[in-house]
């Protein structure tokens, strides 16, 4: 989506996302209708921002039709695989109501180059008009902005110390600053990012500060994690120092804070950091905030006894393995608790 609004692509045009195989219908339930949905939440959170595009979606016809008629994705356009006349989602099914091409053949065209002859496989289309395409493009310029260009280095520099973030794709130079980015949904956890311009340092719930001082950590990693200290390999000890490290030497002049609370939904933590200074071509210098929220569910589950009891005893023994352990493939690929509690806390239990 941001790389269509770099390039210019006017607001109204239709993204395809391809399913290109033939997804059975227990799939289409089981994983692609989540994963759809939750490219319908980013598309309408950033209608505001000038990236106004439709959800289209490539596939069989029932994967077509289920993606149309899902409340939670509601397609705007279809481009069906029609050729693919041995799929079990072609078979039996209707055309979706919402489709605006359709594969149906595919052939070869030849040249003669150098002489050398030459082929290329190309599909032909039906279509039905509902989706004009795009008539223009107009590619943005760079953006002339010392202010912002000073913000988004020192958001990329911070931002990509975080592993959960690395595979975002939010370190464009379209990235909107001050508001809330969804960075994924799973079954199991939640992760967004919010940036901001001043950060006050939470003083009504279980927290951990690390001030910063001049590029170094003013807390020990044993202040940090507190009686959890001796619970984890030295292996893991040495990760959480490196993350500590270089967020420290990255932010100069700061903090890192880290939190954790629950409820009967759910338990969330976060992982701030703030860097106060952040020098400004031909300006005043300006600050910035990064914080990302996991969101973790059914926190009542027996499988997340070790990840409470370890955030009872210190906030940073779990705040720390969600910052150096959840990435993006690793949260799409759990789908037990407790491949997220050895994630959090490794293999610490609490009633050994």
């Amino acid at each position: 989506m941001n790389k269509a609004y770099e390039l210019g692509f006017p607001p109204g045009t239709t993204i395809y996302f391809a399913v290109d195989y033939d997804a059975y219908d227990f799939e289409v339930q089981n994983n692609i209708i989540p994963y759809m949905a939750s490219i319908r939440r980013v598309f309408d959170a950033h209608r505001a921002t000038g990236r106004d595009y439709k959800v289209g979606v490539y596939g069989a016809r029932n994967t077509c039709i289920q993606c149309m008629t899902h409340s939670s994705v509601r397609a705007d356009h279809s481009f069906v695989a029609n050729m693919s006349t041995g799929f079990s989602g072609n078979l039996g099914f209707p055309m979706p109501t919402n489709w605006s091409f359709g594969q149906f053949y595919e052939t070869d065209i030849y040249s003669n180059i150098n002489g050398t002859n030459v082929s290329l496989r190309i599909d032909k289309n039906d279509y039905s008009g509902l989706d004009q395409g795009a008539q223009y493009i107009q590619p943005r310029q760079p953006i002339d902005d010392p202010v912002y260009e000073a913000r988004h280095k020192a958001w990329t520099d911070i931002g990509t110390l975080f592993p959960i973030l690395k595979d975002s794709g939010l370190f464009t130079k379209s990235f909107t600053f001050n508001t809330s980015h969804e960075v994924i949904r799973t079954t199991l956890v939640d992760v967004d990012v919010t940036t901001s311009a001043t950060y006050s340092i939470p003083g009504d719930v279980d927290s951990v500060v690390i001030e910063v001082e001049n590029f170094q950590p003013k807390a020990t990693l044993r202040e940090a994690l507190g009686e959890m200290f001796g619970e984890f390999s030295s292996d893991r000890l040495a990760d959480y120092q490196k993350a500590i490290d270089n967020l420290s030497a990255t932010i100069g002049n700061g903090f890192v804070s880290m939190t954790f609370t629950q409820n009967a939904d759910e338990f969330i933590i976060t992982v701030s950091a703030y860097k106060d200074k952040i020098e400004v071509e031909g300006g005043n210098d300006i600050s910035l905030a990064i914080t990302v929220t996991y969101t973790f569910k059914n926190p009542l589950a027996i499988d997340y006894r070790p990840v409470l009891v370890a955030a009872g005893i210190a906030v940073g023994a779990v705040a720390l393995g969600a910052l150096v352990y959840l990435t993006i493939p690793a949260l799409s690929g759990a789908t037990a608790i407790a491949t997220i509690v050895s994630l959090l806390v490794g293999a610490f239990n609490p009633d050994a």
